[in-house]
């Protein structure tokens, strides 16, 4: 798959990932960060997935590993230093 097609198919599942995010996390305020988390690292990794991975299950596995602390976003650490 094209680094274009599947930045697009990234883009068009932002619904199902509040949607995943939101059953990981107590607030709505931590489920967008999971969600702003996950797709920061979903763009910055696009080039880096196989041509033929399932989309969906690279972004599921992402914010999975996000929310269980094996991953960090740069949005993460900073959130993290500013609250001390």
């Amino acid at each position: 798959m094209k680094i274009e097609t599947r930045a697009t198919t990234v883009a068009e599942m932002v619904p199902e990932l509040r949607a995943w995010a939101h059953s990981l996390r107590s607030s709505q305020k931590l489920a967008d960060e999971l969600v702003e988390d996950t797709l920061e690292l979903a763009i910055n990794d696009l080039d880096q997935i196989a041509p033929k991975a399932d989309t969906r299950r690279w972004l599921y596995s992402l914010m999975v590993d996000i929310h269980s602390g094996r991953r960090k976003s740069r949005a993460a650490a900073a959130r993290k230093l500013m609250r001390g």
